[in-house]
């Protein structure tokens, strides 16, 4: 099974994005969820840090990116055609820190 981020992925896709902050944002935001074990290692203080870090103010400001990060994880979820309960407590949390509840 593929990896739901990557960083040739982000470079190809969300960074493509209009908008140079707003790639940078949203590029720092999935080299966080590359980087971490596990999407529920990753708070939304950390998500908020990832966007301050590049002059963002919150995550509402990438909303349509993070709709393309949370939509990439829910492919990769549907890969095999089943959702587990840890890829839903995954994409539960991933809406949480991506501020799209």
């Amino acid at each position: 099974m593929t990896k739901p981020f990557s960083e040739s992925k982000g470079e190809q896709g969300v960074t493509r994005l209009v908008g140079r902050r707003k790639n940078e944002a949203a590029a720092a935001v999935e080299a966080l969820l590359v980087a971490a074990n596990r999407i529920s290692g990753v708070s939304a203080a950390d998500v908020a840090a990832a966007c301050r870090s590049v002059k963002v103010d919150s995550t509402r400001q990438i909303r349509k990116e993070c709709k393309v990060l949370y939509g990439r994880y829910l492919d990769y979820c549907f890969e095999d055609k089943m959702l587990s309960p840890e890829e839903s407590a995954d994409l539960a949390h991933l809406q949480q820190i991506l501020s799209l509840s």
